[in-house]
């Protein structure tokens, strides 16, 4: 009888327990007209804002006017180069607290860029915040899902590798490598494998 017991609640555990993996956190996105992706992001810990998410950006910059807001302090400056060979020249400030979804970094190095405040943008926010964090676009249901180890070992499995090269100025490049499936999604991997 103890037997049929143990058996019996074996076959009710489990499948509560694989029902209970966790899902990975997500966020909704957005794409403007110009088809950048805004993604939400909470600035000093109470300041709910709307960023372009660019991989290009090598640093996260912000609309002084929001800076200010949250009372970010100078922090030095930074030269850097657009796409377009235009030179930058950019005020650093730090901020207390910049969050996306599950990833936050306390005291965030962010620059200040006057053309967001007269263009009505929160700011741009860089790839370099996430290299610590698997994560995938999912553009048919307009998500950015943080993914878990065992998410992300699935979507490698269901996709093409294709490497990917972050630079950081004054840093060696560091090697990742994203992950690319047929259906609308994007996912990157943090780590070079």
């Amino acid at each position: 009888m103890k037997r049929f017991a143990s058996i019996v609640l074996v076959l009710l555990v489990v499948p509560l327990l694989l029902l209970a993996q966790p899902k990975p956190a997500s966020i909704p996105f957005t794409t403007n007209s110009d088809g950048f992706i805004v993604v939400p992001v909470t600035l000093g810990g109470s300041v709910p804002i709307h960023v372009i998410f660019d991989t290009g950006a090598g640093l996260d910059v912000l609309a002084p006017g929001l800076i200010e807001k949250v009372h970010g302090k100078p922090a030095g400056q930074f030269t850097g180069f657009r796409m377009t060979g235009e030179r930058m020249d950019i005020a650093l400030f730090i901020v207390p607290e910049l969050s996306v979804g599950p990833v936050m970094k306390k005291d965030a190095l962010v620059g200040s860029w006057d053309l967001l405040d007269k263009l009505h943008l929160d700011g741009i926010i860089s790839l370099s915040d996430f290299r610590q964090q698997c994560f995938t676009f999912d553009f048919a249901n307009k998500e950015l899902i943080f993914e878990t180890e065992e998410t992300m070992i699935k979507r490698r499995a269901a996709g093409k590798s294709s490497p990917l090269q972050v630079d950081d100025p004054g840093n060696q490049p560091e090697h990742v490598r994203s992950v690319l499936d047929r259906r609308p999604t994007w996912a990157v991997r943090n780590r070079y494998r």
